[in-house]
């Protein structure tokens, strides 16, 4: 056949084509109908499915982004509700030491509140570093006290930070008083990290769990300052006197904020 006169009779084989099915009858026509529904069904099926897979392409940067806003909201969160918590022991913790403060107002001594921003590690038990010096009125030699009983001594001061020799340093001493048999001694610190009490009388009967407080006789110490309990007495060999262990009513590795108490 000649190309051109096949271009020419598409129009009407077309044309037929639509008139015999229009002229079909009616029951002829349903079944075409069905049968080129069911030929396409998986064409319709398939282009769907590829429409809802380009959407949910599409929404993937968008769930992504919330998510990560979702995780940057729950982290904040997070910190918001430790922060909360710190602020509230930190609250509790000031609100102690502030009725400790009036407490020891029978000391008739001001006093200077300070935090606790340091330890060396070497002696983690015997010395504290303070964030307050001599600008704020610490000076050496003042008690530190906390949690209603004795810490230690300032050691060493600086102009904005000073340093408190605990209870428990090897070079620590106050003149002590046992509160109710009221022997008197020596409350050191001792190279293994502890409190004890020394020179009591052999003959003293000191019971465990008897109270410790400072006597009144060493420089800078008032008396009836509180310090621990007896929680074990011993007579070392060779000693005329009996050695207690005392058992400090402060936690040393809890402290956060101190009272320095000036004696002047």
């Amino acid at each position: 056949m000649i190309p051109g006169r096949r271009k020419a009779t598409q129009p009407v084989f077309f044309l037929l084509l639509i008139l015999a099915i229009l002229f079909l009858p009616s029951a002829l026509k349903d079944r075409l109908k069905h049968l080129s529904a069911g030929a396409l069904r998986p064409v319709l099926v398939l282009s769907r499915g590829v429409t809802g897979s380009l959407m949910s392409v599409r929404k993937i940067p968008r769930a992504l982004k919330e998510q990560r806003d979702f995780s940057r909201l729950s982290e904040a969160n997070r910190q918001l509700v430790v922060r909360l918590k710190e602020l509230g022991s930190e609250n509790e913790r000031l609100r102690k030491l502030l009725a400790f403060r009036d407490q020891i107002s029978w000391l008739g001594k001001p006093v200077v509140a300070a935090r606790v921003i340091g330890r060396t590690p070497a002696g983690w038990r015997r010395t504290l570093v303070l964030d307050k010096g001599t600008k704020d009125g610490i000076k050496s030699g003042m008690p530190v006290m906390s949690s209603g009983s004795l810490l230690g001594m300032i050691s060493g001061c600086g102009a904005r930070t000073s340093e408190v020799r605990l209870v428990t340093h090897p070079e620590f001493r106050v003149g002590a008083l046992l509160e109710e048999s009221r022997q008197t001694g020596l409350v050191y610190g001792s190279a293994a990290g502890e409190c004890r009490m020394k020179y009591l009388s052999v003959d003293a009967d000191v019971e465990p769990e008897e109270s410790v407080q400072t006597a009144g006789f060493s420089p800078g110490f008032p008396k009836g300052i509180p310090i621990g309990k007896i929680a074990e007495i011993w007579k070392e060999p060779g000693r005329v006197y009996k050695v207690a262990h005392v058992k400090l009513f402060a936690d040393l590795d809890r402290i956060e904020e101190v009272l320095c108490v000036s004696m002047d």
